[in-house]
Formats: structure tokens, sequence, C-alpha cells
């Protein structure tokens, strides 16, 4: 038998078990690893979640989430039905929905967190997805976010109807809560019990190219509510859900709103598709444009109340149509007026409404254009340019008006509520029409599509109207009524009213100049 006695001959098996030793070790650890610690993306398969929509998955999505933060990196949601409660979404984390993956919320309010309730009771503590105090979020992909809101309304299949709402319910489903820098991008928005995605008092908002679908009757479904934010763009989306389906907002505990716009969307909403309005504090330059908003109640409403000012707002390029089966419906409305109960009791001062301007607004509607404001208020600087109205038949004001308990109509004085006009204004300083163009239905039929066989109040459950569809016109318009406007002009020699012997323009207390060249 030989025996190698070389010392460097030993040295090199040494060196080999070693090195046998360092990988076995490495080797383990790294099965320990989860996937994607060292590419940043993770999948949520790899931390537990089954996707068989049964399974209630939230401890493994929020692991899944916590991990993806700390490395600052991307979790994809692969295709399946995920049931969650409140997951939160931390620094720099994209959250992807991959084509075909669906998040559920849960039917269980215990499986919500309690954080805190918000101004009003469309506010809840009780949210799906949540990011507060959080930085560089994205939420996107094909996938799907659904909030299985029957479980939270009393549901009928009697319509039109607004459900009966639960207060106790996930509202708002997806909260953004003092975030900057955050993204949403390409899903599908579903189902939401309540408000669907709320920005609130955060910086630097992107929402581009989602679909927002709600029941057209589901109780304050608003689409897309920003609160007190700055620097938000909402683009190429299609909305479709009950109440505000945009709307720019300023609450008693936010900060003021500016730099906000809306463009290239489709919308439609049984009640305002673009809304400025609930102002407790200031909102500033706002711009909405190049949208198609169908069958809604109002295309946009700029309203001033609870002590905050509205101004320099743009609305320009938008197509409408007011076809929803309610009464009152006008093509947009501008108003400022104080703040009262349902019950009449007077609760704070109002805002102001300025520097207001409207061009190339198209809208074929059954009602009128109101640009008011209560006594004591004023609206001014509101410049519109290029509207044309197509009336597929004249709703009579009066036969609805002075039962209206809406609160967007406490800031029109008694005389103006029913005056029958295409467009009324009422208070207003220094108001500017250039462009007027009206068609009036000389058929005398009323198109089809138009006839509802019920007729609701804005936000009523009960309230329903059994209208007569047998005159094209319920009342005779004239073109435009002005009461106590003070400064500006019209031009408008396109315009007529609807009846030949009617004044095209009726002014009242008014020294706005009617001008035949410009």
């Amino acid at each position: 038998m030989m025996i190698n006695l070389n010392p460097l001959s030993r040295t090199a098996q040494w060196i080999k078990a070693a090195l046998f030793c360092i990988g076995v070790v490495a080797g383990f650890a790294a099965c320990t690893n989860t996937p994607g610690q060292k590419t940043g993306v993770f999948n949520v398969r790899d931390f537990g979640a089954t996707g068989d929509g049964t399974t209630l998955e939230t401890a493994a999505f929020q692991k899944a989430l916590d991990a993806t933060s700390e490395a600052g990196g991307k979790l994809l949601v692969p295709k399946g039905k995920y049931l969650i409660g409140t997951i939160y979404l931390k620094d720099n984390t994209v959250f992807e929905l991959l084509p075909g993956a669906t998040l559920l919320g849960s039917a269980n309010l215990a499986d919500y967190d309690s954080l805190y309730w918000g101004h009003n009771e469309d506010r809840t503590p009780y949210h799906l997805i949540v990011a507060q105090n959080a930085k560089n979020v994205t939420i996107q992909g094909r996938g799907t976010i659904d909030g299985q809101g029957k479980n939270w309304y009393d549901h009928t299949d009697v319509k039109p109807r607004w459900m009966k709402k639960q207060v106790r319910r996930p509202s708002p489903m997806v909260e953004f809560d003092h975030c900057e820098n955050v993204r949403v991008s390409g899903i599908t928005l579903t189902n939401a019990a309540g408000w669907t995605l709320h920005a609130f008092n955060s910086d630097h908002i992107v929402v581009d190219g989602i679909r927002l679908i709600n029941n057209l009757y589901g109780p304050n479904n608003d689409g897309i509510d920003v609160t007190g934010c700055n620097d938000v763009m909402v683009s190429n989306c299609y909305i479709k859900t009950c109440d505000d389906a945009v709307c720019v907002k300023t609450t008693t505990d936010s900060r003021t709103s500016s730099n906000v716009t809306v463009t290239n969307c489709i919308m439609q909403t049984t009640c305002v598709a673009l809304k400025c309005g609930e102002t407790s504090k200031r909102i500033s330059d706002l711009t909405f444009s190049n949208c198609v908003i169908t069958k809604s109640s109002r295309a946009f409403g700029i309203y001033a109340t609870w002590g905050g000012d509205v101004e320099k707002v743009n609305v320009s390029n938008i197509i409408a149509n007011t076809n929803a089966p309610l009464v009152l419906n006008r093509p947009f409305q501008i108003s400022a007026w104080d703040a009262y109960s349902r019950e009449g009791e007077f609760l704070r001062e109002g805002g102001n409404v300025r520097n207001i301007t409207v061009s190339n607004f198209t809208a074929t509607t059954q009602g009128r254009i109101l640009i008011t404001a209560n006594h004591g208020k004023r609206v001014e600087n509101i410049n519109l340019r290029d509207i044309r109205l197509i009336y597929p038949y004249i709703e009579n004001p009066g036969d609805y008006a002075f039962e209206a308990t809406s609160n967007q109509f406490r800031g029109i004085e008694k005389e103006a509520m029913a005056a029958n006009a295409a467009i009324v204004a009422s208070n207003v300083r220094n108001l500017s029409l250039d462009g007027l163009f009206i068609d009036w239905n000389q058929s005398d039929t009323i198109p089809q599509e138009w006839q509802h066989p019920e007729r609701i109040e804005n936000g009523k459950m009960d309230k329903v109207h059994l209208p007569i569809y047998d005159r094209v016109k319920m009342a005779e318009f004239h073109a435009f009524y002005g009461n106590n406007v003070e400064g500006g002009y019209l031009f408008a020699p396109m315009a007529k009213a609807s009846a030949p012997d009617l004044p095209a323009f009726v002014m009242k207390g008014s020294d706005l100049q009617i001008s035949s060249n410009r």
C-alpha cells in the first residue's frame, strides 16, 4: 500500500472538502429564500395564496406585499380568484394583477381592519386595499378588483331605484391616504360597496386606462374621488357608476385641491359625470376635456358650498346626453350657495365660483343649463363659447322643481328654479356667451329611447314619477333667461326660442349686453 505524504496534496483535498461544504450550505440557504428576492419580482402563490376563490388569502397577500416593499420590487398575482380582507400597499411597490386574476372583497366585515371614519358615512373605516403615508405605489395589470358590493346593500331588481346601503361597509374600496407618486393603470374596478377609488391629501396621482364598472343604482357609488390632492391626472378611462364618476373635492379634514386634469374618458352615471364640489376649502386649476358622457343626469357640475371657493376651471370638448331616468336632468350646472340641512337649517356660509370657461360643449338633453347663486352669493367671470344643445323633447321644470329636495337646487332662487329657458343665469357677475346653437325637435314624437316608464329624483329610493310623453314640448323654452346678471355680453345670433312667437332672450334686472357683432 502506498501512502501519499505530499503536504500540497493534503492541502488540495482540504480545499475541495471546504468548497463542497460551502456549496451545501449555500444551496440550503438558497432553498430557504423566497423566489424573487434576487430579481425583485415575486409571485403571490409562493407565499401560500391558492386562488381558489373561497380560502381567505389576506395573510398570504400581506406577507407577499411586505416582501415586495422591502425589495422595492413587483408582486405578480396570476390567474385565479383570491378572497381577501384589508391589505396594505407600502413604499416602492408595484402590485400587478395578471389577466384572469380577480381579487374578491370578503363579505365578512370582521375581515376588514377598522381605521378611522372620514367626514361622512361614505368614508367608513373599512377598505379593501389601503396605502397610508406611502411613496411610489403602483397598481397595474389586466386583472380585476371586485368589491362584491351586493353583500353590502339591499338589492332590488325594481328599476330605477337607489339601493339602500349598510352604513358599516367597505367604502372607499381602494384608499390612498397621504401618499405620494401613485399610479393605477389598466385594471378593472367593479362592484364597490360605496366609493370606489379615493385619493386623500395625496400628491402626484395618475389614473390611466382603467375600467370602473358599478351598479347604476348602487348607493353612493362614486367612481374616482380626489380630496385635498395636488397634481392629479385621470385619463383614458371607462367609468360606469351610480354616483359621481370623477369628483374633485375638499372636506373639513382635507387640504386644498389643485392642478387636476381629467381627459379622454367615456362615462355613464345616474348622477354627475365630472364634478367639482363639496368645497370646505379652495379648489383651483382644473381641466375637464375630451370626454364622452352618455345617459347621465349631468355632464358636469361645479359647486361652491361649505365655505370654499372654486376658481380657474376649464371645461372643453365634451359630448354628452342626459338620457337618464331622472327628473330635472341638465347638461351642466355652475352654482354657489350656503349650506343647509335637508330640514332647511342654516349650517355654513357657502363659497364663490369664479373664472370658469366652458368651450365646444355639445349635449342632447331635455333640461336646462343652470348658472346660479342664492341671494347674497355670486358666480363670476363665466365664459361660455360654442355651446350646442339638441332637444329630443322639453321637460317642464315647473312640474318638479319646487318639490325637489336635492342639495344642488339650494343655490337657485324661486323664480329661476322654474324658468323656462335652455340657459338660466341668476345672480351672476361678468358672463360672456359667444355662440349658442339650439336644435329643437320639430317632429310630433319623442324618440322611444328617451321615454322611461318611471323616473326618480336624484338620490331617492322611493319618490317615483310616472311621466306622460304625449308632447314633444311639455313647455316652451326661451334660448336664454337672465336675472340679476351684472356685466358681460351675449352673442348668439343663431339661437332661437322653441316657439316662433317667443323671444329668444329674457332679461330681468340685468345689464348683459346682447350683441349682433363680435
